[in-house]
């Protein structure tokens, strides 16, 4: 079925007939005829007067999920979903001694295919709205203006679409990186969190911003995201470590397994894996991450890690060399992109000796 109402006459209420049929006989609904009872208007009423009359409301979403095609039944999806996972935690929390478990069961896996419906309706809008955005090169910036344009006459749909868009934004800067980039520690942050977000989202998409000044409560589940952030500030530095451990350690073999054709003899190629090593782990420490990345690298024996720091004391030649500068400047790039690397790094500059 197709364009049954439709907006370019849009009524801002619904036919009082109607309407007066329904407050008298809320079951009437299901004789009107097709113009009537598929109305936007009609439905929305229906849904904002009985609000929490699951069994009809679930009747009435049923039927216009099988008759109606266009984008406003997606208000009802959403509507209806959010009174069926309500009814569900009631009836758990208040009447669990006398709950039907077998109902309880099927009712969650009916949440559970309206949840998968929503998935797909959200990927069809964002996905539609990304190839427009991409079509006219970045000027719609996130294209938000197009989401209100198509859905001013929903709160429920837009405002449920916004928020997929934040968290689209947000997933795709990667914020719990992006803070860590930016920040030294949380302190930083706290207090601030609704300004950094607002202005990332200023940044992406001035009309999105404004309309988020209005709904600030959209930002709700962001926030909480921060409070994730700023309970895991330090597990996330030693969970990119030792990723960045890692990748060093790889460098370290790939670089000599690169240039082992240059050293025909054993014996000089030996020299060049310990110039190499000797190189690699001198940076380290000039970065403040030597023990950390020694015992990365070969476990918990220290022996030849004393020593090396013994010898870097003394050392005024391996900056010269190239496998210094190369892994100085491998670990100059990689090292930026996580905190605090540059405070132990000024901190180490003035002890080499760590």
């Amino acid at each position: 079925m197709n364009n049954i109402y439709n907006f370019s006459k849009y009524k801002k209420t619904p036919k009082s007939n109607v309407i007066n049929l329904l407050l008298t006989d809320k079951m009437k609904y299901f004789e009107l005829d097709d113009k009537d009872k598929y109305d936007y208007e009609t439905v929305k009423t229906i849904f904002d007067t009985y609000p929490f009359d699951y069994n009809y409301l679930r009747e009435v979403y049923l039927d216009i999920y099988n008759h109606v095609k266009e984008d406003w039944s997606f208000e009802f999806l959403l509507r209806f979903h959010d009174l069926s996972k309500s009814f569900i935690n009631v009836k758990l929390k208040d009447y669990i001694k006398d709950v039907d478990t077998k109902d309880m069961a099927s009712k969650k896996a009916e949440v559970n295919i309206l949840e998968f419906e929503i998935e797909l309706r959200k990927r069809k809008y964002l996905n539609a709205l990304e190839e427009i955005v991409n079509d006219n090169n970045g000027d719609l910036g996130l294209g938000f203006i197009i989401l209100k344009n198509n859905f001013s006459y929903s709160e429920v749909i837009l405002n449920y679409l916004t928020k997929a868009l934040l968290s689209k934004l947000f997933l795709d800067l990667d914020i719990e990186t992006y803070l860590h980039t930016n920040y030294e520690s949380y302190d930083e942050i706290k207090g601030k969190e609704k300004s950094i977000i607002m202005n990332i989202i200023i940044s992406k998409d001035a009309t999105l911003a404004n309309y988020i000044m209005n709904h600030i409560g959209l930002l709700n589940e962001l926030l909480y995201a921060f409070d994730y952030i700023k309970d895991f500030w330090n597990s996330y530095i030693n969970r990119n470590m030792r990723e960045i451990y890692k990748y060093l350690t790889e460098t370290l073999d790939n670089y000599i397994n690169s240039h082992k054709e240059n050293y025909p003899t054993k014996d000089e190629y030996n020299e060049f894996v310990e110039t190499a090593s000797y190189a690699f782990y001198f940076t380290s420490n000039e970065y403040g991450i030597l023990d950390e990345l020694y015992k990365y690298k070969n476990g918990p024996d220290t022996v030849m890690l004393d020593f090396l720091k013994l010898e870097f004391a003394d050392d005024e030649e391996i900056e010269k060399t190239k496998e210094y500068q190369y892994f100085k400047q491998v670990m100059n790039i990689k090292l930026n992109k996580v905190t605090d690397i540059g405070k132990r790094k000024s901190m180490n500059l003035q002890n080499k000796n760590i």
